[in-house]
């Protein structure tokens, strides 16, 4: 297994790094059936949602707005989708209430990490693209994905995000 994890490490599409967040603000929703990445005007709206509640509490946002994605299997037929948006802040926010929640450090080891672009609605194609790579390097992906929006051109619909897929080793 190490070898392997060698061999992935040095394969040029792809980097195994922790992920490593500081004071970062989530917010959560559940989607049933849903296997799309949220829209563009949904991840403004959430966007603007945590900036206004990070400003109620006297600190700035830090960086891109983070997505992750997690599967979670209801029953054999169903399956819910569960977004959270997740934004880091310049200080810790104290006594966050329902539905945000705060951590002080959030580190997701063994990440694998990938930047990709393409059209905004292909992105859970090149989402299970990467999975399927990371399969065939006998690695076992996580079912959550943690998705940093680098770029959006509105004009085509393309974007650039990086993108960090846990694993186990």
């Amino acid at each position: 297994m190490k070898q392997d994890k060698e061999q992935l490490i040095n394969n040029e599409d792809f980097i195994v790094e922790a992920l490593y967040l500081s004071n970062a603000l989530m917010y959560t929703l559940p989607f049933v059936n849903s296997l799309q990445f949220p829209g563009s005007s949904e991840r403004a709206n959430k966007q603007s949602l945590l900036h206004s509640y990070i400003s109620e509490h006297g600190t700035q946002p830090l960086g891109p707005l983070i997505i992750k994605t997690a599967m979670k299997k209801n029953n054999i037929s169903e399956s819910t989708s569960i977004v959270t948006y997740i934004q880091q802040t310049a200080a810790f926010i104290s006594n966050v209430k329902s539905p945000y929640k705060m951590k002080k450090v959030l580190i997701i080891p063994n990440c694998v990490h990938k930047k990709i672009s393409g059209d905004l609605g292909e992105l859970i194609y090149l989402y299970y693209k990467i999975a399927a790579q990371i399969g065939f390097e006998k690695m076992s992906p996580s079912k959550e994905i943690y998705t940093f929006s680098i770029s959006q051109n509105c004009e085509d619909n393309h974007t650039t995000v990086e993108v960090y897929i846990p694993i186990q080793i």
